[in-house]
């Protein structure tokens, strides 16, 4: 991979459009919404084509603003500081410094598809995508360059048993190196993971100048991470796979979720752990014993990310421009747009 710091042109992108009375009404079904990011009070929503929504009251009212560009944007994350990117097609990069409301376009110096952004506290990022992509941003998304990752597993790792090398991964070791890279999410400035194709996780515990492969004992391609500090890690994935760790990844725990379908996107709020994926899927794993709830949308199309305000009050959303809202947990859900 090529390691040189690529000089980056920027150019100012449009602020906040004017707002429309009926919003969310002008989504259609050929739309797509990816990422859902939530700080606070306020959400953005990501999706295709160029499609930037924000509320700054839960999802109350909703304004659209213009990113100037009409690919699809895949991923949104912005730090408690207000520094925040997306990421999207053919190695789309746009920033923001002051918490979303202007976004310039910055660039990444690569032409794949970037499928997942993760900024730090510090202002440091990371981006993943097709082909083994990984980029590392210092300095808030201003520069990138890639960084690389040891494709095989470390010498002496186990090949049985929960946790540790599957017949699948070795089955698959040689494709790893171009492996397409769905998730990035990083405990803070030096230690984080990557998840994808061939059931590929990474880890890094000095910033990235080195990634490490762990054993998922899956095989199977993984969706979406969630770090909720240095040793506990939460993946989702093909066929209903969830996993978790305690102990930074040396070791996983499989959940059985009772479902085959995918599971594209996760969120923990409190002991519950919510999960969305293929064919309008929504579930929640509660409690001590971890019992899982299946809950009805009303629809059959792929929900892609769900996230929470609090206890009860959340967001999924998905294709054919679903956007829709709970207030009781899950137990219901308002369709705000999608038809």
């Amino acid at each position: 991979m090529r390691t040189a710091v690529f000089l980056l042109t920027v150019s100012l992108l449009p602020v906040w459009t004017p707002a429309v009375a009926d919003v969310l009404g002008e989504i259609s079904h050929r739309d797509k919404l990816y990422d859902i990011h939530i700080q606070g009070d306020e959400v953005f929503v990501v999706g295709y084509p160029g499609l930037l929504l924000y509320s700054k009251d839960r999802g109350r009212q909703w304004e659209r603003i213009d990113p100037g560009v009409h690919d699809a944007l895949f991923a949104i994350d912005i730090n408690s500081r207000g520094r925040g990117l997306i990421v999207g097609r053919t190695g789309l990069v746009l920033m923001t410094t002051d918490g979303g409301q202007t976004w310039t376009r910055r660039d990444s110096g690569v032409g794949e598809h970037l499928f997942c952004v993760d900024i730090t506290e510090s202002g440091k990022a990371w981006a993943v995508g097709h082909f083994g992509t990984v980029l590392h941003s210092p300095d808030g998304g201003l520069s990138w360059k890639p960084q690389e990752f040891e494709a095989g597993f470390p010498p002496g790792t186990p090949e049985s048993g929960m946790g540790v090398i599957s017949d699948s991964e070795k089955d698959n070791e040689g494709a790893v190196a171009e492996a397409r890279l769905n998730a990035v999410a990083f405990a803070d400035d030096n230690r984080g993971w990557i998840a994808g194709e061939f059931g590929l996780v990474l880890h890094t515990q000095d910033g990235g100048r080195t990634w490490k492969r762990q054993p998922s004992a899956s095989g199977k391609l993984l969706f979406a991470l969630h770090v909720l500090d240095e040793n506990r890690v939460l993946a989702v994935g093909g066929k209903g796979t969830c996993m978790e760790t305690s102990d930074g990844g040396r070791h996983r725990q499989a959940a059985d979720t009772g479902t085959r379908r995918h599971i594209l996107g996760l969120y923990p709020v409190g002991n519950a752990l919510y999960l969305v994926g293929r064919d309008g899927l929504i579930m929640v794993r509660r409690g001590k014993d971890r019992s899982v709830k299946r809950f009805s949308a009303g629809l059959y199309t792929w929900l892609m990310t769900v996230g929470f305000f609090d206890a009860k009050s959340g967001l999924a959303a998905g294709g054919r421009g679903h956007l829709l809202q709970t207030s009781d947990a899950g137990e219901t859900w308002r369709r705000l747009s999608g038809k």
